[in-house]
């Protein structure tokens, strides 16, 4: 890792949120700072550190839109936001119509 990066990180589960923070203390990552929340739920949370270099999403994939709207706004000028498995399903294959039908957004 950079020597200056800084790395924000939240879970809503609280075992995997406590086993988080239990690893990052275990391997000295004082780089890293958990929060315990949902990333739509409590997007206060994370909008209010921005802006953001990059962002990485692995969520709900029937939310991804409403990640995007919100987070796409705290990117840096040239930040990048990365989705996981955006070909969830094909859905990214799809026509747009036919991926709305399907209760999901993908571009």
């Amino acid at each position: 890792m950079l020597p200056d990066a800084e790395i924000i990180t939240i879970e809503r589960d609280e075992e995997r949120y406590q086993l988080a923070i239990s690893n990052f203390e275990r391997y000295g990552e004082n780089h890293v700072e958990s929060v315990y929340g949902d990333a739509l739920l409590d997007a206060d949370k994370l909008v209010s550190k921005g802006p953001y270099d990059a962002i990485f999403i692995d969520a709900a994939k029937a939310q991804y839109e409403k990640f995007f709207q919100i987070y796409t706004e705290v990117l840096s000028q040239e930040g990048v936001l990365y989705s996981d498995n955006v070909l969830f399903k094909g859905l990214a294959l799809d026509e747009p119509d036919e991926v709305k039908k399907k209760g999901a957004c993908c571009s």
